[in-house]
């Protein structure tokens, strides 16, 4: 496929006066938070933007962007004549972490020293862009723009989780102390358009990860009589909300605790602040479990008292599969599902020994979702100032629709990720259990 590339600042103004009718307006939507939601947008804002716009569509992405408060992936993608009157429209998404989207959306924080409301995002005029539908481009440089969706996995009123730790786990990072207050959402609007599924996962050489053969009399000698048609499938791979949550509270020192071999479990979590972590306290925990939130070496009072496990702290999500990695056997965390790729042992994915654990027997893909058998997802916000820019706000309206249809999924999250329509159960809230919908409110065919 022929591959053009254009730096973004070379959409000349003086161009665009000869071909765009007097009431065309320039319309920038910069979207900042959850890391989940990444790949979603900088696939779904190229197929919005070709779905309304005459002009070509350009897009750039990328991962591990430094910024002034430390890294994020960013992705833009931009069009004109768009909307039949004209418009130029360019829409931006950079990661850093839920609770602070929605702090900066609502004016309650600025980050990277760019003032209230603002952060640092893909900089239009630093952008080494394609055409789409060909492989995204570069982002080259990061500026400072206003935020006008603040997405986040749960809702502001869902924090309220604390840790202290290594920035990045075991790979150091600085000393980092999180406290994410629940955030006050008053004057904003919201949208809850798709579904994100979270797993646990856990390093391969992890017990949990064999299963139980309790009909094996030469290992199981008191058990095996009983047990000659035991199911070893139904502890292999896989973790019960009572495993994680015992885990994630650091009532659980080793695996064998369980029964299963004896092995020391070592947690990784997420920082407080991430939507990931307060999915897992609102979802799993419930309350009834308190998560750990001071990290634990093998050289602490805690671990050679035997009173805690080895626990650490990580900012992002691949942060978090780093850890597991190089914690190594034992070593258990969770993030959204497909973090990994699709297969379950992670040979499709960037950490080929990390894989992917079911929760309650079932793996969490998009079918297991839509017909209420996995209950570890979140039905994602979107939040905006209710008074928004008239221009800003229509063009966010406009997106909320066209990703809460499943026809606008990108086929790159179509096998994990759903959308609101298609769902036969839904959440009314992130502490809720999912309830039944009316059947004639389900949209998806299947």
């Amino acid at each position: 496929m022929f591959k053009r590339i254009m730096k973004g600042a070379m959409i000349g103004a003086a161009a665009l006066a000869l071909s765009v009718p007097a009431q065309a307006a320039d319309i920038t939507v910069n979207l900042f938070g959850a890391s989940a939601q990444y790949k979603f947008w900088t696939s779904a804002a190229p197929e919005f933007l070709a779905s309304v716009c005459n002009g070509d569509v350009y897009h750039a992405k990328t991962t591990g962007m430094v910024g002034t408060d430390g890294e994020r992936d960013t992705g833009i993608a931009y069009s004109t004549d768009c909307q039949g009157v004209g418009d130029n429209v360019t829409i931006t998404y950079t990661t850093f972490s839920s609770q602070k989207g929605i702090l900066a959306v609502s004016d309650q924080a600025g980050y990277d020293n760019c003032g209230t409301g603002k952060a640092e995002v893909a900089d239009p005029s630093n952008v080494s862009a394609t055409v789409y539908p060909a492989a995204a481009g570069t982002v080259d440089g990061l500026v400072c723009a206003d935020i006008h969706i603040g997405a986040s996995d749960v809702s502001g009123e869902a924090f309220g989780q604390e840790s202290h730790g290594q920035l990045l786990g075991p790979n150091g990072g600085g000393w980092y102390d999180s406290y994410a207050n629940p955030v006050d959402t008053t004057g904003l609007e919201n949208c809850r358009p798709i579904n994100v599924p979270f797993s646990f996962f856990a390093h391969q050489d992890t017990v949990v990860l064999d299963g139980l053969d309790l009909a094996d009399e030469t290992v199981h000698t008191y058990w095996g009589e009983f047990y000659p048609w035991w199911p070893v499938g139904d502890s292999k791979q896989n973790l019960t909300r009572l495993m994680a949550t015992s885990l994630f509270s650091g009532q659980v020192l080793d695996w064998s605790d369980f029964g299963y071999p004896a092995q020391e479990v070592i947690l990784c979590l997420r920082h407080a602040g991430s939507g990931t972590h307060a999915t897992l306290d609102a979802d799993i925990m419930r309350g009834e479990a308190n998560l750990v939130k001071d990290e634990v070496l093998n050289t602490d009072d805690g671990y050679i008292l035997g009173i805690s496990p080895v626990t650490y702290f990580n900012k992002g999500s691949s942060d978090m599969m780093n850890c597991i990695r190089d914690a190594g056997a034992g070593a258990v965390g969770y993030a959204d599902s497909d973090k990994n790729g699709g297969n379950p042992d992670g040979s499709a994915g960037s950490y080929t020994t990390v894989q992917r654990l079911k929760y309650m027997g079932k793996d969490a893909v998009a079918y297991t979702l839509i017909h209420g058998m996995y209950d570890f997802w979140s039905a994602q916000w979107l939040y905006f100032r209710a008074d928004e820019d008239a221009s800003i706000k229509a063009k966010i309206n406009e997106l909320c629709a066209f990703a809460s249809d499943y026809l606008n999924m990108p086929s790159s999250r179509r096998a994990f990720w759903t959308t609101k329509g298609e769902m036969r159960v839904e959440k009314s809230s992130d502490f809720t259990w999912p309830s039944w919908k009316d059947p004639s409110l389900w949209t998806h065919p299947e």
